[in-house]
């Protein structure tokens, strides 16, 4: 069983989960329930002079409905980050838009999503997510970045790829990277284990 297979299968069951229970466990992580409730966060962390950015959850679209419900939220968002004149940027997983089985319909709604946020000064940055969506997600940011300045990438000091793809991409021009540990389970083949050498890589 390959480790991203392990991963959504771990995952799987969450949203059949009582919600009351879902939240219980992950309270601690997450801004809110609702919209609303974020911008409540945020507008907390922006009063305490801390920046943030908002993560609408969600990954692994199947189907162009799932997309554009997904599409919808976080114009939503760049909408009430405006509105609440808040310090905030957004977060975004591809798969969420379509990613896995459709990339260039990923590539359109992302072009969509971060032209709108542009048009409210706001930075939008791409999550990564597990190694078999390494290359694509690279791939699409750096035609994205071609067409706006306002988006950005994440790197996992996890893999043990990371460093030649902060290179890489540097070598294409101006980039924005944000350096995480990483979360998913990888095979130590691809992925460093212990956390030293996460720390010190990239």
């Amino acid at each position: 069983m390959s480790v991203s297979l392990f991963h959504r299968l771990l995952i799987a069951p969450i949203p059949y989960l009582p919600k009351s229970v879902v939240w219980q466990l992950s309270r601690r992580y997450i801004a809110g329930t609702d919209l609303e409730s974020a911008y409540h966060t945020v507008s907390q962390l922006n009063m305490a002079r801390c920046s943030a950015t908002v993560d609408v959850l969600g990954e692994d679209s199947t189907q162009i409905e799932e997309v554009e419900v997904a599409r919808d939220l976080y114009l939503s968002a760049l909408e009430g980050i405006a509105a609440n004149s808040l310090d905030c940027n957004i977060s975004i997983k591809l798969s969420d838009m379509g990613l896995r089985f459709d990339p260039e319909i990923c590539f359109g709604t992302m072009h969509t999503i971060i032209a709108k946020a542009s048009e409210r000064n706001v930075f939008v940055r791409i999550d990564m997510e597990d190694s078999s969506a390494t290359d694509i997600t690279l791939d699409l940011y750096r035609r994205l970045r071609v067409r706006h300045e306002n988006v950005g990438t994440v790197i996992q000091s996890c893999m043990r790829r990371s460093a030649a793809d902060v290179g890489q991409l540097l070598q294409t021009g101006p980039t924005h990277i944000r350096l995480c540990k990483g979360i998913y389970l990888e095979p130590e083949s691809i992925a460093f284990t212990r956390a030293d050498d996460i720390r010190q890589s990239v």
